[in-house]
């Protein structure tokens, strides 16, 4: 039987699509009982996957990819290209299901020579699991990250450095905002650990300009309770906007004209500098600074 060519990227080597087929989707889930064994099958709370848990996860992917492969064919299809894997856990009452969803768009292929199109027929070609690999770390980095919910945050400093180093690595080598929530919790704590320190405004760093403005400037307007302003905190997050260059006037304005705000508390925040200004930004400068100038 004729393999089909699963791909994460939007090209297949050595051929050229004629045709596309249309996108195709498949979702599978492994039940309560699986789940279970997998809960057993953890080295520790947080540690790595045992060689049992790795194989039932092994064995959902190449089924859901064996699925893929099923769609494609019927719709005459010679690849499906731009894959994209995502894992997930669905929970509720009490019960625990995981299930891992694959879509794709099937083309057909012409190819550059019926040696390149036998070298494609004649392999086993799923997609790696390298795709996998990324939704259960990331998976598992964000449960761990979620039980802060369930920890007093005053005692942070015992049990700080939360990640390590491996995971920061992971962290800090994608774009993840969905991290931001917890590791901001992690950054805020009373006794923050120094790898935390190093890393929060690194992990800062690899988000998007504006998610990261979001999170910057609503840790701040967070710390200006009027009675009781953070002044540390407020300290902290303005080295961030220093050092990423992520100064704001139009967002320092949009926290002034908020409730209950101290205005004061963000004088700090006016020695900050941005590298290129718009007009727009300079019309935001003025705005600001009048602001100041008559409270």
């Amino acid at each position: 039987m004729k393999k089909i060519i699963l791909t994460t990227t939007n090209t297949v080597e050595f051929g050229k699509i004629t045709e596309y087929k249309g996108l195709i989707q498949t979702s599978l889930i492994l039940g309560n009982n699986a789940v279970s064994e997998f809960i057993s099958g953890f080295t520790d709370l947080f540690g790595g996957f045992s060689n049992t848990l790795r194989s039932k996860f092994d064995e959902l992917y190449e089924n859901a990819s064996k699925e893929i492969e099923d769609k494609a064919r019927k719709k005459g299809a010679d690849a499906v290209v731009g894959m994209k894997v995502d894992f997930e856990e669905l929970a509720g009452k009490g019960k625990s299901m995981f299930m891992i969803s694959i879509v794709g768009t099937a083309v057909k292929m012409k190819f550059d020579s019926e040696a390149d199109e036998d070298k494609y027929s004649n392999e086993e070609l799923y997609v790696n699991n390298t795709a996998l690999n990324f939704e259960l770390t990331k998976d598992k980095i964000l449960r761990k990250l979620n039980d802060l919910e369930k920890r007093n945050m005053s005692t942070v400093e015992e049990w700080n450095p939360y990640l390590t180093d491996e995971q920061w690595n992971f962290v800090l080598s994608y774009s993840l905002p969905e991290y931001a929530e917890r590791l901001s919790d992690l950054y805020n704590a009373p006794k923050p650990s120094d790898t935390t320190k190093e890393n929060y405004p690194r992990y800062i760093a690899t988000l998007e300009q504006e998610e990261a403005k979001n999170i910057v400037y609503g840790n701040i307007q967070s710390a200006l309770d009027v009675n009781n302003v953070d002044v540390e905190k407020i300290k902290r997050f303005k080295s961030i906007i220093k050092q990423l260059n992520l100064f704001d006037a139009k967002r320092i304005i949009s926290i002034i004209n908020s409730d209950g705000v101290d205005i004061n508390s963000l004088t700090p925040l006016l020695a900050l500098d941005k590298d290129i200004y718009r007009e727009s930004d300079l019309n935001d400068m003025e705005e600001l600074l009048s602001i100041f100038d008559n409270p």
